[in-house]
């Protein structure tokens, strides 16, 4: 999607609806997002990916991200989110002494998946390991690429015999060993193997404890807290809670 048509749609008002004004949003809330959406579906204008960008992306930040991520509403859905991830990172790294630094990088082309060269220049800022979700093979190019790069994963929850590595060991400059398992979940998304089974197979390949960091990046679309049906499995919400406290405590 040419950039000019991204520049039109902010200086129209489509971008950010309910962001605040501070973080160069327009202030709004979900109500405009949602008129914004019907209005783009009535045009038959979903192509841009508008909604991607405002109404999931940016609310994340918002949410749950610092201050500096705040002011820098800048994704690494294109361009300017990899020129963030490049002049940020290596400074990053300096200040705060990380010793480990992964992303996402399944938009990372004009936000559709990631290429090769792309790759490159996101590991060659510092960043060691890059994780994807379902946009990951927007870019054809990736798939012979990314047998041969293992800091680049897909869903480990993709078929047996997908291309690529779901998870993988990492260690660090100072000997850490980090285990990073990129999984994505299946609600609104595409009928993957189970990502609990999938995560269950990994970790079982490694003794986790003071070898080890684990490192577990969970692609989903929408999760969202509401009161359990009276015919609403109980056990299974429980377990499901057992297994991922991060996202049940939201």
């Amino acid at each position: 999607m040419p950039r000019e048509v991204w520049r039109k749609a902010g200086a129209a008002g489509l971008l950010c609806c309910d962001i605040p004004t501070e973080y160069g949003g327009a202030g709004g809330d979900f109500g405009h997002c949602a008129v914004v959406t019907e209005e783009l579906a009535r045009a038959n204008l979903s192509g841009p990916g508008f909604v991607v960008h405002s109404d999931m992306v940016a609310t994340y930040i918002t949410r749950f991200g610092t201050e500096a991520q705040k002011e820098m509403i800048a994704f690494l859905e294109s361009e300017p989110g990899r020129k963030a991830v490049k002049t940020l990172v290596p400074k990053l790294r300096e200040q705060l002494g990380l010793d480990f630094v992964v992303v996402n990088g399944e938009n990372a082309a004009a936000g559709f998946g990631i290429t090769a060269k792309i790759c490159a220049e996101l590991h060659n800022a510092g960043v060691d390991c890059i994780t994807t979700g379902n946009h990951v093979w927007d870019q054809r190019e990736i798939v012979p690429y990314i047998a041969q790069d293992k800091r680049l994963l897909r869903p480990v929850n993709f078929p047996p015999g997908t291309p690529g590595w779901g998870a993988n060991l990492f260690q660090t400059a100072r000997g850490q060993k980090v285990v990073v398992i990129n999984v994505m979940c299946r609600l609104f998304m595409d009928a993957l193997d189970d990502p609990f089974r999938g995560v269950d197979v990994e970790l079982a390949k490694y003794s986790l404890g003071g070898a080890y960091d684990l490192l577990a990046r969970l692609g989903y679309s929408c999760l969202s807290p509401r009161p359990l049906h009276e015919k609403s499995d109980r056990e299974t919400i429980a377990d499901f809670q057992a297994r991922a406290p991060f996202l049940s405590s939201r």
